[in-house]
């Protein structure tokens, strides 16, 4: 299959759930593809913005001010093209509240940069999680024959590790700036209509 056409950042569709309790934000923006130089430091910039548990969104949206159910950053990757995807699930009241501090936590990538104990904290995540995760026999051979799904090279896995060990603080600042802006984002909020009284965008409102 070909490569899918680049995402258009900056376009969000609201789709309407009448009388919903939840709401549910679906954004992805255009990233690198798994082969590229910059995706590990890309991979532990998208760890240190919501990742895990520790991550910027977790603590911001879900542990101090209680807006979200669940907030997650992952990759999408496709044959020939990456996306970076975020999720999260809100109550219908806190959903303007919830996209207005995901979008801070965008901006402040760029503002208040990865640390190196952040960037330290999420590297060792990274490692631990897939060291564990792929100890399995089963789930080995599984992610050998995603990775052939996708059409990529089954030794990729073998050698990831070392990519990600070796992404230096600099690159991971460098590509959180660049990728990271509110404005690349597109996505789809399914949602009370009520419940979004402000326009339905990341970008500030002038």
């Amino acid at each position: 299959m070909p490569p899918p056409p680049e995402i258009e950042g900056g376009r969000l569709a609201l789709l309407p759930r009448p009388g919903a309790p939840q709401s549910r934000v679906r954004l992805c923006a255009q990233a690198v593809t798994t082969e590229h130089e910059r995706y590990p430091a890309l991979f532990l910039t998208c760890d240190v913005l919501g990742g895990y548990l520790s991550s910027r969104l977790s603590r911001s949206l879900r542990e101090d001010k209680g807006y979200v159910y669940g907030v997650t950053t992952f990759f999408d990757l496709r044959p020939g093209s990456g996306l970076l995807a975020i999720e999260a699930d809100t109550a219908a009241g806190t959903t303007s509240a919830a996209m207005e501090a995901l979008a801070a936590e965008l901006r402040g990538m760029r503002t208040r940069p990865p640390t190196r104990q952040e960037i330290q904290a999420a590297r060792a995540y990274a490692l631990g999680s897939m060291a564990t995760r792929l100890a399995p026999r089963a789930a080995f051979a599984s992610s050998l024959a995603d990775l052939a799904a996708k059409g990529m090279d089954p030794l990729w896995l073998l050698g990831f590790s070392h990519r990600l060990a070796a992404a230096t603080p600099d690159a991971v600042v460098a590509v959180a700036e660049e990728f990271l802006a509110p404005e690349r984002f597109s996505g789809v909020v399914a949602a009370d209509p009520e419940a979004l009284p402000r326009p339905l965008t990341l970008t500030e409102v002038e």
